[in-house]
């Protein structure tokens, strides 16, 4: 009985101490989870306090663009009424540098006749093309029209160069042939040849091109020996019917000529002579290609002809040296070549030619007096440079004649 009651009370004590840990556990997890809800409710409070700041940030910024872009609207009406204020205003002087040009009878080309301005109208000229131009650079007023008026005016004034980047200004803003034209002719008058080539090379796809233009470009390209290129140049224009200058043939013929293709060379000057039949350098420049076509008494007769249309015409005697040189009678052409330079006493070309026959006789120093001479008067004739290679090898001077040849091989490649 009494182990009875001593396993009941153990039993009771077991359960009694299940149930208070049970309860125990019970309130701990009660009291965490009181307190998670709490972090949560306060995590929640300073999420909607911090939301409810930035909505009212948000809508700050709002009102303050909305009054931004007000007053932009505004600030532009007043910018387009000034602009259109001032363009009208710069319009009006436009208008009177034009009227005060045509009045002064300047030309609207660099190429044509150019006037001196009268002294009445040259104060009003200057101070028009310079409130012109403090408009164009404070206020962007600049139009391919008047970067052109400008450039003119710069250019007749002598002041090439800035002359030169008004006329590309205008046409970076779209003008055509005239400002290219104009553009070339400044740089042309700068000696920055082969920039002015570019410019007119520019107007030979264009409508109305200016033989101006073709003939400039045709002498830049044989002064830097591209002599297929200057033929391309020629014959889109002559293929178009018009009525060449004679310089044309005769720079047809040259390119030809040097380019080995002497009938053409021939054809080309008698082209030019059904054109222009007194031409006297038309019949010099025939010579040179009859000649090596073994045509010789039509090579004489354009040489006769030639110094019957003008005695004074240094290239047919020059042409003749070259052709005796090539037939190999060098004392005939030295002749030939010294009554060119009677006639013409700048001719860098008989100079040359009279040096390189020096040279054949081992005369050197004979050979560089005369290749000096033409160096100094054309310093881009790579012919000359090279012949004084020569020279200057034929004396032992070395480190010249390698100048020389540097000199030569830059200005033609060929030369290498």
């Amino acid at each position: 009985m009494t182990l009875f009651w001593a396993l009941l009370a153990a039993v009771a004590g077991l359960v009694l101490g299940f149930q208070g840990g049970r309860w125990l556990v019970t309130r701990r997890e009660r009291q965490e989870r009181d307190a998670l809800a709490a972090r949560l409710a306060a995590a929640q409070e300073e999420h909607d306090g911090a939301l409810a700041e930035r909505q009212a940030e948000l809508a700050r910024r709002q009102a303050e663009n909305e009054e931004l872009a007000r007053r932009l609207v505004a600030t532009e009406d007043e910018a387009r009424r000034t602009r259109r204020w001032a363009e009208t205003q710069f319009r009006g002087l436009l208008a009177e540098m034009q009227q005060a040009w045509s009045q002064a009878g300047l030309p609207d080309r660099l190429d044509e006749e150019r006037p001196e301005v009268p002294a009445e109208l040259q104060p009003r000229l200057d101070a028009l093309a310079g409130r012109l131009q403090r408009w164009m650079d404070e206020l962007s007023l600049a139009s391919p029209e008047l970067c052109y008026q400008l450039g003119l005016w710069h250019a007749l004034a002598g002041r090439l160069k800035e002359g030169s980047e008004l006329f590309q200004e205008a046409v970076q803003r779209g003008m055509g042939v005239e400002a290219w034209l104009a553009l070339g002719d400044c740089l042309w008058e700068l000696d920055r040849s082969e920039r002015a080539r570019s410019a007119y090379r520019n107007t030979l796809g264009m409508r109305n091109t200016p033989l101006r233009a073709a003939l400039r470009t045709a002498q830049v390209e044989v002064q830097k020996y591209q002599f297929k290129e200057c033929v391309a140049t020629l014959e889109r224009v002559m293929g178009n019917g018009s009525v060449l200058p004679a310089e044309a043939y005769a720079l047809a013929s040259y390119a030809h000529g040097k380019l080995g293709q002497d009938r053409e060379a021939v054809a080309a000057c008698e082209t030019g002579l059904k054109r222009h039949r007194g031409n006297a350098e038309l019949h010099a420049k025939m010579i040179i290609p009859l000649y090596r076509m073994g045509e010789v008494d039509r090579a004489e007769t354009a040489y006769l002809k030639a110094l019957e249309l003008d005695e004074q015409c240094a290239e047919a005697h020059f042409a003749m040296g070259v052709a005796q040189m090539q037939q190999g009678d060098e004392k005939a052409a030295a002749r030939y070549f010294r009554q060119a330079l009677e006639l013409q006493k700048s001719y860098p070309q008989a100079h040359c030619c009279i040096g390189l026959i020096h040279n054949r006789a081992g005369q050197y120093k004979k050979a560089l007096q005369h290749l000096k001479k033409a160096v100094d008067m054309d310093p881009g004739y790579a012919a000359a440079w090279y012949a004084m290679k020569d020279a200057y090898e034929g004396l032992k001077d070395f480190d010249q004649a390698v100048a020389a040849l540097r000199r030569a091989t830059t200005l033609n490649p060929d030369y290498r």
